[in-house]
Order: C-alpha cells, then structure tokens, then sequence
C-alpha cells in the first residue's frame, strides 16, 4: 500500500516544478520586454551607450538599408542616424515573446516605426515595417545577437529618393 503522505509530497513536488518553470519563463519574458523597452528609451532620448548595452559584441543588425555587424557597428550607426536626422524617433512595438530555456535565446516580433526629417528639407519621412530580433541570455542579461527590420510602407522626401 502506498503511503498518502508521499503520494501527496510527490504531487506537490510536480506542481511546484511546473510552476516554477512558468515563473521562470514569466520572469525572463518580462526581463526581454524590459531591455526592449529600453531599445526605445535610449535611442529616443539620444542615449546612444546604453543603447549599445543592448547588442552583444558580435550582433547583426539588418534592414533595407544595410547591415551592421557587432556592437560597435550599431552603436556608429545609431550616432550617424543622430547626426544625419537629428529628429530621429525609432519605435518598436514587441507583439510576441518566445523562449527556448534550454539555449537560452528568445525571438521577438512586432511592429517598428521610425520618422524624421531629412536635413534640408521640411516634409518628414516615415518607415514603418515588421521586425524581428533574437536575444541570448548570457552573464545574466539578454543581448540581441540579431535583428531584421522589414520596411513594408515608406512615406515622405525620403522614400521618393530610395530606389
């Protein structure tokens, strides 16, 4: 005969691992929705190194408009934006969150708007596009080790230039 007491330890025990997995997951999905939030805060606000927090040393960034490769090179080309379009807003959206806890990456998707004003000229241009990043946990942080930015509408000086 089974003794109830252990039927019931080991039953808490299951309940208590699957909820702690959830937590965990709940946990690091807040955590990439926090460091996305900050892709907006510090490149909004012109904050171009904690902006470069973000990246991790050997990240890819890809749009239309090219590819950076390493922290470095997102971190130049966030400043170049700066300079070239010093009205610059860039937003993302996340719409979806999806963790593989046994490699530690995640991948986020969403929206993504960017608009400014071409220096020179006074209409403002707009992108706005699909977007996709990966994410890696390591030293505990989560760092994009690669994004893409789909531009799926273009309005404005700028878009009429682009061919």
């Amino acid at each position: 005969m089974i003794n109830n007491s252990l039927v019931c330890g080991a039953i808490l025990i299951v309940l208590s691992i699957q909820v702690n997995a959830q937590n965990v997951k709940k946990h690091s999905i807040q955590e990439i929705e926090t460091r996305s939030e900050l892709w907006n805060k510090a490149y909004n606000s012109r904050d171009s190194l904690r902006f470069y927090t973000l990246f991790d040393s050997l990240a890819v960034l890809s749009s239309a408009g090219g590819r950076w490769i390493g922290a470095e090179e997102c971190k130049r080309l966030c400043r170049g934006l700066y300079k070239r379009r010093p009205d610059i807003s860039w937003t993302n959206k996340s719409n979806k969150i999806e963790i593989n806890e046994q490699w530690n990456v995640a991948y986020e998707t969403g929206d993504w708007t960017e608009a400014w004003t071409e220096q020179g000229d006074t209409s403002k241009s707009q992108i706005i596009g699909k977007y996709w990043i990966m994410w890696r946990f390591k030293n505990d942080n989560w760092y994009i080790i690669s994004g893409i930015f789909t531009p799926l509408s273009c309005t404005g000086s700028y878009c009429n230039k682009k061919k």
